[in-house]
């Protein structure tokens, strides 16, 4: 299938999407769910007399389904999750809050992968650069990240990609036609398709160098940030 091309004079700005785009979010998550668990082990420990690791993530899937509306703030999502197994157990639901805080610390640690520092760099010499994510993680502005200068999250805008409307509110914040921005990220729906419906440029970062998954033309694709900026410079 022919791939969609670039339209790399009209490109001033790039959208980043976060998670396994920028660096890999399972490490991370399991990282902060171990923190979390050792939470409930000192402060409410029937929970996990009570559930199992299969358990918690049954709960976990009950109460994103229960909640569709709050599919575009993990945060929330994540409290959410805590109230309910604390009230399970007879501990009380209001101590969510200080468990999440636990969690989100442990999600914000991230390790970029290797391109990011020297791919980010490269390409903020040469156009403005924006995260844009549907989910909660705001690491530290080092190893690259420091080259973004702003972060759209799904939670603030109050939907989540692909829904036009979080890459028509980037555009706004960057006050710039959306055909002049280019969005790169790891999923083909959310991240390709979504750009695309909202007039974006899209570059699918594919890490894994598999083939494109899905029937819609495959876009221009890259296996790192620094193949992405050999792209444009040539």
């Amino acid at each position: 299938m022919t791939e969609t091309r670039l339209q790399v004079q009209h490109i001033q700005a790039i959208s980043f999407d976060f998670d396994d785009t920028l660096w890999p979010i399972e490490p991370v998550i399991h990282r902060a769910e171990r923190v979390l668990k050792q939470w409930f082990e000192a402060h409410a420990p029937a929970v996990l007399e009570r559930y199992d690791d299969a358990g918690l993530h049954a709960v976990r899937q009950r109460v994103g389904e229960a909640n569709p509306e709050l599919m575009h703030d993990m945060t929330a999502l994540r409290i959410k999750m805590i109230r309910v197994l604390l009230d399970s157990v007879g501990e009380p639901p209001e101590r969510a809050t200080e468990a999440f805080e636990v969690f989100y610390e442990a999600r914000n640690t991230v390790t970029c992968y290797e391109d990011v520092a020297t791919g980010l760099a490269r390409l903020a010499a040469r156009y403005r650069l924006i995260g844009l994510t549907n989910g909660n993680g705001r690491p530290a502005p080092t190893g690259g990240l420091e080259h973004l200068e702003h972060t759209v999250y799904a939670r603030e805008v109050g939907c989540a990609k692909p829904d036009p409307r979080i890459f028509a509110h980037t555009a706004d914040y960057l006050q710039l036609p959306p055909a002049a921005i280019l969005h790169v990220g790891d999923h083909p729906d959310a991240d390709v398709l979504g750009a695309r419906a909202a007039g974006f440029q899209a570059t699918w970062l594919n890490r894994g160098q598999g083939a494109w998954p899905i029937t819609a033309q495959a876009p221009v694709a890259v296996g790192c940030l620094n193949e992405l900026a050999d792209q444009l410079d040539a």
